[in-house]
């Protein structure tokens, strides 16, 4: 929908009070551009990136999708977010500062798995390999970063069905 900048009725203001009644007092701009002072006297929800000029002020997180969904980040072969009680879905996220946030448990399924979970898109990949330690079903263990975007579950993780290991906490800067 685009907003009209007059009409023979009123222009803007009558556009959007007809809005408002038919919509039950919501607004929703889609993808128009607005030019000029916006103000708004309440609640803002943003269901997507949020941008100021060409900074990202907070982007969605990202799922990484079942193996074989075609996004370029799925899950590798015999990796999903398997059933480990509660799980919170393996995704990531970058913020305004470039940070990329990694959240969420991966669940090995089988025991010829990679040692490759999935692969960070390009944009979400640190300038340099990375490792960090992490929580699993073993314990503590280690995950490698690389800078070509793959997550790797490292030493101390024998490929094994049901296997959970947790990506929360991972922050590293892209720059």
């Amino acid at each position: 929908m685009s907003i009209p900048e007059a009409d023979s009725r009123g222009g803007l203001l009558y556009f959007l009070k007809q809005h408002l009644l038919a919509n039950n007092n919501d607004v929703q701009l889609g993808t128009t551009t607005i030019t000029g002072d916006l103000s708004v006297t309440g609640d803002v929800t943003v269901s997507d990136d949020l941008t100021v000029g060409d900074v990202i002020i907070q982007e969605s997180w990202y799922d990484v999708p079942a193996y074989g969904a075609g996004k370029g980040y799925d899950f590798t072969q015999y990796w999903s977010v398997g059933t480990y009680p509660n799980a919170q879905h393996a995704g990531f996220m970058k913020d305004s500062m470039a940070f990329v946030h990694l959240r969420g448990y991966a669940e090995c399924s089988n025991s010829g798995a990679s040692a490759t979970i999935f692969t960070l898109p390009t944009g979400y990949r640190p300038a340099l390999d990375l490792e960090y330690v992490v929580y699993s079903s073993y314990g503590a263990m280690r995950i490698s970063i690389g800078s070509d975007g793959t997550v790797d579950a490292s030493t101390g993780w024998t490929m094994a069905s049901g296997k959970w290991l947790s990506l929360n906490g991972i922050i590293f800067d892209i720059r």
